[in-house]
């Protein structure tokens, strides 16, 4: 049974654990000055029409299913899952759901706080913010502003802007533009979906000298947006512990919209 336990509680920042996550997402290719030409042809006719403000424009709800398992000597050691909704198209609308299992995430100083939390936030017909979390089967009412609200929608799509580079969230555009000229052989267009597809593997080295090999693939629709995705992060000298992280987009399917917590 859910406790209905009500308090005003402040946002609750998300832990360094989860952008670290999202870090090895992106790092296999890092943004360079020196950009080379790409050939002439359909993929650059694709990637010339990615347009952050556009793609903002036509995508105006979707949901994202991002999970990633650590493995230490080939034994899973924790498990994320985080599901994301939101919908602008009449008014504001964000859910999401945070599911950790195992050590690895789920306890000591530097980790997550919790195993599932859940939250809503909505614009109501009144013009006001409404906000609650479920966590580990406890219901807070969230105080959350306006801004608040935009920023929740606005991570969906990226959760950094640096230089009009648009980065960190479900919008690839900004990146495939920054990155192709390094890594042009690595993309191609499926000719069912039409969606751009990005595949490549590399090897980076941490600031404690630990070097770790990547597999990295992805594909984005014609608006620059993941549709799929997978990443595999392993230790070069011990390869039974690595990272696997897969994510799944959908900007098309509806989602059942739940806008309070409290019955359950």
């Amino acid at each position: 049974m859910i406790a209905k336990q009500f308090m005003a509680v402040q946002h609750i920042a998300i832990n360094r654990k989860f952008f670290y996550l999202l870090f090895l997402l992106v790092i296999v290719v890092c943004l360079s000055g020196c950009q080379r030409d790409i050939p002439d042809g359909e993929i650059k006719d694709y990637i010339n029409a990615f347009n952050f403000d556009e793609t903002y424009e036509n995508v105006k709800y979707g949901s994202s299913v991002l999970n990633s398992v650590h493995y230490i000597d080939g034994i899973s050691q924790g498990e994320i899952s985080i599901y994301t909704y939101i919908d602008r198209r009449d008014g504001l609308y964000h859910y999401s759901k945070t599911v950790l299992s195992g050590d690895y995430y789920g306890d000591g100083v530097d980790q997550f706080k919790y195993y599932i939390r859940e939250t809503i936030t909505y614009l109501n017909e009144n013009g006001f913010i409404v906000a609650y979390e479920l966590v580990d089967g406890v219901v807070n009412e969230l105080q959350y502003r306006n801004e608040d609200m935009d920023l929740l929608i606005k991570n969906f799509y990226y959760t950094d802007l640096e230089y009009n580079y648009h980065k960190g969230g479900c919008y690839y555009g900004d990146y495939i533009l920054g990155n192709i000229g390094n890594y042009y052989n690595s993309f191609k267009i499926d000719e069912t979906t039409n969606n751009l597809e990005f595949s490549a593997k590399s090897q980076y080295t941490d600031r404690d000298k630990l070097k770790y090999n990547l597999i990295h693939q992805f594909s984005v629709n014609k608006y620059g947006m993941i549709v799929d995705l997978f990443s595999k992060t392993e230790l070069d000298e011990n390869k039974g512990s690595y990272s696997l992280t897969t994510m799944e987009c959908d900007y098309i399917s509806e989602f059942v919209k739940i806008y309070t917590f409290l019955g359950e």
